[in-house]
């Protein structure tokens, strides 16, 4: 067989419990390998099924589903191995059993299974699995595991023209169209045939907005082995109006690269697509750290979109650094909204550094740095449900760090006409010298006070973050009394949910200066 491509997959499918005293048995499936043919018309992958039990086990079936983009089918083929009454049976067009009525309980025994994927090429496949078997009368269910493999159509961009043969644009509208047509996945690579510019990066500057991005499966990003992948601006400083890239449809999308969008009269990237969309790019600065706002948001997402993931240095854009009008499961991580310290005023945002907005559900706000934007650091509307902030540094923005309600602080009691947390309320910082530990105690005005609430503890000598995690403590109840290791100077907190809900972490708290036990002396960091 030609191996185009080889991709390793490894599924262990366990399921185990108490039976008669003993361990449940052990049943394994291995998903080894998917193979592309060379002429893309078939793909095989190999299941390999394994009883590590010890013990006979009896009426075993593996189920297994393939899901693709294009229409296709799966079959397997039962191998000379095989006993007779060992069979495979088509469930449906991507689907199938089989059945296996008994496994010996032989050491190291495997039983290898040849699936058949056809016809088949540029595609995204997934496959899932799951086994039953039965010990004794008893029956036991694996968890599903899935297992994927993607096989694109590369896309290429090899000049700054605006348009034309090789220019960005058109390699836009080949996705959106052939691409689409064909359900084919694509991928855009940059890979100028243009000398590098004395600036040492390339810049393309559109005369009209880009066509919006519609293809059902598609990214931008390095070229897997070239290292050295060029960097790329998208100016928009020649249009009078229009977004920077527009993300709608649906389907996955993926722009990962290091790429500078700036200058465009309204948003740097619009994202409106359900089905998976990941971010990971600068936006509002040039690539030698000037900045280069958008004239409206840097990112702006709303309904329907679903599944967003940022991860971006977010600057200088004219009104708030990511805007979640709506949509749902939506991350920000390891990201960067504003400047950091050292770096330019004018790199910061014009408004907040994040606003969520009535629309948003289930917003996860992590590892993140928002830093001099010139409103709130994150504003959130009162319906908005479920926004959590967790080891985020927020400082020196011209409002509140976190603002429920856009209404200055909301106060330290709940509300129970929404479902954002009031602040907690430090009432003791003490710091003891012999054990280097420092008490915080206070009250939380819970809605619930059978659920667990994470207090997440800020201050300005607490580490280099993000290094240095943001300490925190889990507590049960309205009231709170946690140890934590050597905090020096004013500190302040915030409350969130310890579990998955619809609860958006508080306010911060009013500040409070750590003391050490005994003397009722200000503890400052030895920094």
């Amino acid at each position: 067989m030609n191996r185009f491509l080889l991709l390793l997959l490894t599924a262990t499918l366990l399921s185990s419990s108490s039976l008669l005293g003993e361990q449940s048995p052990l049943v394994q499936v291995n998903i080894e390998s998917i193979l592309l043919s060379a002429d893309h018309q078939s793909a095989t992958a190999i299941a390999v099924l394994h009883n590590n039990s010890g013990v006979e086990v009896t009426n075993v079936d593996v189920d297994i589903v393939l899901t693709s983009l294009r229409p296709t089918t799966i079959s397997a083929a039962n191998p000379p191995t095989w006993r007779l009454d060992w069979s495979c049976q088509s469930t449906g067009a991507q689907s199938i059993r089989c059945r296996l009525p008994l496994l010996s309980d032989t050491p190291g025994a495997f039983w290898p299974l040849l699936i058949t994927i056809g016809p088949a090429g540029e595609d995204r496949y997934s496959l899932t699995a799951q086994a039953t078997w039965s010990v004794a009368g008893t029956t036991f269910t694996s968890p599903p595991w899935t297992v994927r493999a993607l096989y694109q159509r590369e896309v290429l961009i090899t000049n700054t023209n605006d348009d034309g043969e090789g220019s960005f644009r058109a390699a836009l509208s080949y996705a959106n169209d052939t691409c689409a047509r064909d359900l084919a996945p694509c991928a855009l690579h940059f890979r100028f045939t243009e000398p590098k510019p004395e600036q040492g990066w390339y810049t393309i500057r559109p005369l009209t907005p880009f066509p919006e991005i519609t293809a059902p499966d598609i990214t931008i990003e390095r070229i897997s082995n070239l290292l050295d992948a060029p960097t790329v601006e998208l100016d928009g400083s020649l249009l009078h109006a229009g977004n920077g890239l527009e993300l709608r449809g649906e389907g996955q999308a993926t722009i990962n690269y290091p790429l500078f969008i700036g200058g465009f009269p309204w948003d740097g990237i619009v994202i409106t697509r359900p089905g998976g969309t990941f971010i990971s790019c600068m936006v509002g600065r040039r690539p030698n750290g000037q900045p280069l706002g958008n004239g409206s948001r840097g990112v702006s997402i709303d309904t329907p979109a679903t599944d967003v993931e940022i991860s971006a240095q977010i600057s200088a854009n004219v009104r708030s650094g990511v805007f979640i009008m709506g949509g749902e499961h939506i991350r920000i991580d390891s990201s960067g909204i504003g400047r950091f310290i050292s770096e330019s005023p004018l790199l910061g945002n014009g408004a907040s550094g994040v606003f969520v907005g009535p629309n948003a559900r289930d917003v996860f706000i992590n590892e993140t740095f928002i830093v001099g934007n010139a409103q709130m650091g994150v504003a959130i509307a009162p319906e908005a449900r479920g926004v959590r902030i967790e080891n985020t540094w927020i400082n020196s923005n011209g409002g509140l760090p976190i603002d429920h309600g856009l209404n200055g602080f909301s106060g330290e009691i709940d509300d129970p006409s929404r479902l954002a947390l009031p602040a907690p309320r430090i009432e003791v910082a003490s710091y003891d010298p012999g054990t280097k530990l420092t008490t915080i105690q206070g009250t939380f005005d819970a809605p619930d006070s059978d659920a667990s609430w994470e207090l997440t503890v800020y201050g300005s000598n607490i580490g280099d973050w993000p290094e240095t995690h943001l300490p925190t403590a889990v507590f049960r109840g309205r009231t709170f009394s946690v140890a934590l290791p050597f905090l020096a100077g004013p500190i302040r907190a915030t409350v969130g949910s310890a579990d998955f809900s619809d609860w958006s972490t508080s306010e911060y708290s009013q500040p409070i200066e750590v003391r050490s036990t005994g003397s009722g002396t200000r503890i400052r960091s030895p920094f």
